[in-house]
């Protein structure tokens, strides 16, 4: 079984998270028989100003993203201007995180490097994968991620699983696993962008679900668990409440609308 590994976003302090993803998934037993290519698709902030994680105003050292355990790395500006188009479009509705659009413009960071890591990804292996595993290297991971467990819980193309912790009234964005359909969908989603705010404002959790919902994805429980490390190599210690309604464990139709939640069909 051929599986892709996607790391995006930025790495904060990968020499803290490498070792957790190494135990927890290239080391496993488990995953001896599976075929891994993993692509990082990073953004490269000379700087990292979030107050709203605590982080203000961090020099970034670049070369930290080579500690990401990755066969292939896609290294990219971090500029604004690459994300206008988008942010634009979100800013015809309110700012969801009222802090004048700073953590908007990191969403769209990193649903620009996703949908980056799809496309290069793609040009040096057109013929694609089984499967695909979507990891943020920020995360310092808890549980192991063991993929053959993970393919029978997904069961096919259109399946995917996402964590059911920190939800926010739609999907937890952080990380996933997903067939060759859906993966799709999760790495594009940013051209949605524009109809989803159309009517709605752009809240990361609640775009997934509808980028999702519009694929005609297949939903279960993704069980693994993982600590936010902050560029000042601080670990935010979380708390992993549930989502408002817990996830299935075989990927399962749903729909999914912000008016009216998500129902399993």
């Amino acid at each position: 079984m051929r599986v892709a590994i996607i790391f995006f976003g930025i790495s904060r302090a990968a020499t803290l998270t490498r070792d957790s993803i190494q135990k927890n998934l290239f080391l496993l037993p488990e995953n001896s028989g599976v075929a891994f290519t993993s692509f990082a698709s990073l953004n490269l902030p000379t700087q990292i100003y979030n107050p709203r994680a605590g982080e203000d105003v961090i020099d970034v050292d670049q070369s930290e993203n080579f500690s990401i355990p990755a066969d292939y790395f896609l290294l990219s500006d971090q500029k604004e201007c690459n994300i206008s188009f988008w942010l634009s479009s979100a800013q015809s509705k309110r700012d969801s995180f009222r802090n004048g659009w700073i953590s908007m413009a990191n969403l769209f960071h990193q649903l620009l490097s996703l949908k980056r890591a799809w496309s290069g990804l793609h040009a040096l292996h057109p013929e694609g994968f089984d499967y695909y595993l979507f990891l943020r290297p920020d995360l310092l991971y808890l549980d192991p991620i063991i993929i053959p467990k993970l393919i029978q819980s997904v069961g096919g193309s259109d399946g995917i699983a996402v964590p059911a912790w920190h939800s926010f009234r739609g999907l937890n964005d952080r990380l996933a696993f997903a067939g060759a359909k859906a993966a799709r969908s999760y790495a594009n989603r940013l051209e949605l962008c524009p109809t989803f705010c159309e009517k709605y404002s752009m809240h990361g959790e609640t775009f997934l679900a509808f980028a999702l919902d519009r694929a005609r994805s297949r939903l279960c429980e993704l069980p693994v668990r993982g600590h936010r490390v902050r560029a000042n190599r601080l670990i935010r210690k979380e708390h992993f409440g549930v989502s408002v309604r817990p996830l299935p464990k075989q990927a399962s139709a749903f729909s999914f609308s912000p008016e009216n939640g998500m129902e399993f069909l």
